[in-house]
């Protein structure tokens, strides 16, 4: 479960923000939860507003693993929220499909899900997604052929990085189909070519 200190600063940033304790994955967990494990969502990502529960959710689910893994934990820095969200609109307004940014120097994951599958936590779920490919990783350097699908956990667990950012945004893709883009922005970024992420 969370370590003490982790639990006093989630319950200090959820005092300052009103809301209930999120959902804490125990670290011993070495895959994350699927959606059906998971509580039952409070409600559904507002457009152009990320839910803080699910943010604080998303959170704790990368620190649980980080933790795990003797990782130093994550921080939530709000610019790198901001910084995420002005991606996740223009993706919405100007690109209607997952694209990463090619000018920015912050780590990235993205995610999308559509239609009957809007989720009321994307921050969560995408959280889940990515590290579940945990499963796959046995040390590679980033950029090895033998790397796999492994990119977005390495993003997450890459030991320098400090910082992250979140934010979901509804809208359209490219053919049609409503549903909600997310993007999480760290720092300092990771997935360093030749490196191993531990």
């Amino acid at each position: 479960m969370a370590n003490k200190q982790e639990i006093q600063d989630t319950e200090e940033l959820l005092k300052k923000r009103s809301l209930s304790p999120p959902h804490v994955v125990d670290s011993n967990t070495p895959i994350i939860p699927s959606e059906e494990d998971a509580p039952e969502p409070s409600s559904l990502a507002p457009s152009n507003a990320t839910n803080p529960s699910d943010i604080l959710k998303a959170l704790t689910l990368h620190n649980s693993l980080r933790r795990s893994r003797n990782i130093p934990p994550l921080t939530y820095d709000k610019f790198l929220e901001d910084s995420a969200r002005q991606w996740a609109e223009h993706l919405t307004k100007n690109i209607g499909k997952l694209q990463h940014a090619a000018d920015t120097t912050q780590g990235e994951n993205i995610y999308w899900v559509s239609d009957g599958g809007i989720e009321k936590e994307p921050c969560a779920n995408a959280a889940r997604s990515w590290l579940n490919e945990g499963r796959w990783y046995r040390g590679q350097k980033v950029g090895d052929p033998a790397e796999g699908v492994t990119g977005h956990y390495t993003q997450c667990m890459w030991p320098r990085t400090r910082r992250v950012g979140i934010a979901a945004v509804e809208g359209v893709s490219g053919n049609g189909k409503r549903g909600v883009y997310l993007v999480a922005r760290y720092e300092p970024g990771g997935n360093s070519v030749g490196e191993r992420s531990y």
